[in-house]
C-alpha cells in the first residue's frame, strides 16, 4: 500500500512542479458550479488551504506533501495575481529552498486525487482541507465599441469610451493635432488606444474615428478630426465634472434632436439647438422635398436605417430613419421627415413656421420629469412636481380607475395627438392611452398615471401603499432636492394669484419685509411668475430676490429668471444659453480631488 502511495506521489509531482506564472496572474478565478468562485493556479488546478498551519508557516511536510503538493514557483515568477482577485500574494522559503506560494499568508497546495482543472475532491478532507473562495470585485461593463454612448442626468446624451468614462474635447487644439502637453496631460489623460483597438462607434454615433501620434509618442483617438480625453476629476462611468472648465474643456453631445423652444411652446430642435419642420406634402416615411426644396430645408440626416436616433430622453421611441431619393437618410419624427429652415440664423428661430402653409414646427409636450423627497428617494413627478402614482389594478395600456375612482385619483392627461416627452433625463419611455370616457392619458413603460387629490405640496407623496395598489414611479437615482430661492415685495405689498396670469383670481396680499420661498418659474403674458412652496404665484417684477433665483426649476423647460434690477413692470428680457461657449486664449488649469487609471 505504501508503495502505491509513493508511485501515486511521484505522479503528482509530474502534474504539479514548480509553475511559472502564466498569462491571466499566478492565482486566478474559477467558478465552481457548487462552491461558486475559488481560487486556482494557472493551469486551472484547485488551490487548498491547510487548518493546521500558521500564517505565513506550512505545517504541512514528509508524507503530507505527498498527498498535498505545495504550490511553489521559480524566483522569476511574478506574483501578480489575475485583475480582480483581492487579496495579498507571496511566498515562503521551504525547507528544501522551494518558493511557496501563499495567499493573504496562507500556503497554497493541490490535492492529489485532483486529476484536472475543475476537480474539487480535497473540499472538506479531515476537515482541515478547503478550497479557497474569493469574492471578486464587480468589474466595470467594457464595451465592444471604441466610442459608446452615456446618459447624463443634465448633458444628455455624450460620448464616452468603451470603459464608459466621459471623454472630452480641447478647444484650444488644432484639427487632428494636440495641443494638451506638459502638465495639461496628467489633468485631461488623452484617450490612447495601441495598433489592435478596434476602431468602431456604437449605433448612432456619426463621424471619422481615426488616430494621431502625439508629440510624446502615444496614439490618440480622434473623432472628426478633434483629439479626445479624459478628465482626472471624473472618478467613476456617469461623472462629467470636466463640462465647461476653463471654457476650453468640454464633453461631446450626441442627441441628434432635443426639446428646446420655450416653456409655454416646447418644440423639437436639432443637436444645436435649431427649430426642425415638418412637410405637409410629405408622405409617411417619405420625403417628397427633393432637387432645390432641400437648399431652403436641409433635411435632418441621419447614420442609417439600421442605427438608432440618439435623442434627448422620453423621445426616442417617436424617432426613426427613412431613405431618401438621393440615398442618404434622414431622421424621422412619427414617421414624419424632419428639416431645418435656412433662413432659421439663430436657436429658438422659428421663421419658417407655416410658410407655404405646408412647413410646421412640431410641437411637443413634456409632462414628466425627476423630482422626490428625503424619505422616498427619487420618483417621477409631473412638470408642476406633483407626485406621479401607478394603480396595481391597471393593466398594461389599458385604466381601471374611471368614475369616481378618478376624483381621489386624477389622470395625468393630455389633449388627443400629443407628443409626450420628459423634462431632462427620466428612465423609461413615456407614451399615451385612449381612456374609456376618450380623453388621453399619460403612461410610463405602458402604465397609466395618475396624481392624487390629497397632495398639496411639492414632494408629497400621501399617496403612496394606498389601499396597497396605489405606488410612487421609484427610480434609483440619489435624491437632489430642487433648488430655493426666497423673494421679498418690492414695494408695500404684492399679489400672489392661484395661477401665473396678470388676470388669475382670487389674489392674496403681502407685505413688505415677508419673506416668500419659490420654487419654481414660468414665462406667462411677457412676464416672469415665480411659484412659492405655497402653490401660489406672484409676478417677479413685484418682488426682489433675497437669495438668488436664477437656479430655480423651471415649469415646462428652461430657465427665465431675469435680472434683480429689472425695472418694475418692464417685461423681462428673455434668457438665452448659448450652446456654444466661446474658447479663451490659454488653458486654466483647476486641480481635481483625484485622478483615476485612465486604460488605453
Amino acid at each position: 500500500m505504501r508503495l502505491l502511495v509513493i508511485i501515486a506521489a511521484l505522479l503528482i509531482l509530474c502534474v504539479f512542479p514548480a509553475l511559472a506564472q502564466e498569462s491571466g496572474g499566478i492565482v486566478q478565478v474559477a467558478n465552481n458550479p457548487t462552491l461558486g468562485p475559488i481560487l486556482v493556479a494557472p493551469n486551472g488546478m484547485t488551490l487548498y488551504t491547510f487548518n493546521n498551519d500558521q500564517p505565513g508557516v506550512s505545517n504541512c511536510v514528509g508524507q503530507c506533501l505527498e498527498l498535498w503538493p505545495a504550490y511553489t514557483v521559480d524566483a522569476t515568477a511574478s506574483l501578480e495575481p489575475a485583475p480582480g482577485v483581492p487579496g495579498t500574494i507571496s511566498v515562503i522559503v521551504q525547507a528544501d529552498g522551494l518558493l511557496h506560494v501563499t495567499y493573504d499568508d496562507r500556503p497554497l497546495y493541490f490535492y492529489s486525487s485532483d486529476t484536472a482543472p475543475g476537480d474539487v475532491n480535497g473540499q472538506g478532507v479531515g476537515d482541515v482541507w478547503f478550497v479557497v473562495p474569493v469574492e471578486v470585485a464587480a468589474q466595470p461593463v467594457v464595451s465592444e465599441y471604441l466610442l459608446d454612448v452615456g446618459v447624463h442626468p443634465e448633458l444628455g446624451s455624450i460620448l464616452t469610451a468603451s470603459n464608459g468614462m466621459t471623454l472630452y474635447t480641447f478647444a484650444n487644439d488644432a484639427p487632428s493635432a494636440s495641443n494638451c502637453v506638459g502638465q495639461c496631460v496628467a489633468l485631461w489623460p488623452p484617450y490612447t488606444v495601441d495598433a489592435a483597438a478596434n476602431m468602431t462607434a456604437a449605433p448612432g454615433i456619426s463621424g471619422t474615428i481615426s488616430t494621431i501620434i502625439r508629440s510624446d509618442g502615444l496614439t490618440q483617438t480622434v473623432l472628426d478630426g478633434k483629439p479626445l480625453y479624459f478628465y482626472s476629476g471624473d472618478t467613476e462611468p456617469g461623472d462629467a465634472t470636466g463640462q465647461g472648465v476653463g471654457n476650453v474643456w468640454f464633453t461631446v453631445p450626441l442627441d441628434v434632436v432635443r426639446v428646446g423652444g420655450t416653456p409655454e411652446r416646447p418644440l423639437l430642435v436639432n443637436a444645436d439647438g435649431m427649430t426642425l419642420y415638418t412637410f405637409a406634402n410629405d408622405e409617411p416615411n417619405w420625403s417628397n422635398c427633393i432637387g432645390d426644396c432641400i437648399n431652403n430645408w436641409p433635411p435632418l440626416l441621419a447614420s442609417g436605417t439600421d442605427a438608432p436616433v440618439i435623442s434627448s430622453a422620453g423621445i426616442e421611441d417617436a424617432l426613426g430613419s427613412t431613405l431618401r431619393a438621393d440615398n442618404t437618410y434622414q431622421v424621422t419624427f412619427n414617421g414624419r421627415p424632419l428639416y431645418t429652415f435656412v433662413n432659421d440664423t439663430a436657436p429658438g428661430d422659428t421663421n419658417g413656421d407655416g410658410a407655404g402653409g405646408v412647413w410646421s414646427v412640431v410641437p411637443v409636450t413634456p409632462v414628466a420629469r425627476l423630482g422626490g423627497n428625503q424619505t422616498l428617494g427619487t420618483f417621477a413627478v409631473d412638470t408642476n412636481f406633483r407626485t406621479l402614482y401607478v394603480f396595481a389594478n391597471d393593466t398594461e395600456g389599458v385604466s381601471n380607475c374611471v368614475d369616481a375612482c378618478t376624483q381621489n385619483w386624477p389622470p395625468l392627461t393630455v389633449p388627443a395627438g400629443t407628443s409626450v416627452v420628459a423634462q431632462g433625463y427620466l428612465p423609461g419611455t413615456l407614451g399615451t392611452i385612449q381612456r374609456p370616457d376618450g380623453t388621453t392619458q399619460v403612461t410610463h413603460d405602458g402604465r397609466p398615471l395618475y396624481t392624487f387629490a390629497n397632495d398639496a405640496a411639492p414632494g408629497d407623496a400621501n399617496g403612496n401603499g394606498a389601499g396597497g395598489v396605489w405606488s410612487i414611479v421609484a427610480f434609483d437615482i440619489p435624491f437632489e432636492p430642487p433648488a430655493t430661492c426666497t423673494v421679498t415685495p418690492v414695494n408695500n405689498v404684492a399679489n400672489l394669484r392661484q395661477a401665473p396670469t396678470t388676470a388669475s383670481a382670487s389674489p392674496r396680499s403681502v407685505n413688505f419685509g415677508e419673506v416668500l420661498t419659490v420654487d419654481g418659474q414660468t414665462l406667462s403674458e411677457g412676464f416672469v411668475w415665480w411659484r412659492l412652496t405655497s402653490g401660489e404665484w406672484v409676478r417677479s417684477d413685484v418682488v426682489s430676490e433675497v437669495t438668488p433665483c436664477a437656479g430655480v426649476p423651471s415649469i415646462g423647460g428652461g430657465t427665465f429668471a431675469p435680472a434683480a434690477t429689472q425695472e418694475a413692470g418692464a417685461p423681462p428680457p428673455p434668457a438665452t444659453t448659448p450652446d456654444v461657449v466661446p474658447p479663451v486664449a490659454t488653458q486654466e488649469v483647476i486641480a481635481p480631488a483625484s485622478t483615476p487609471e485612465v486604460g488605453g
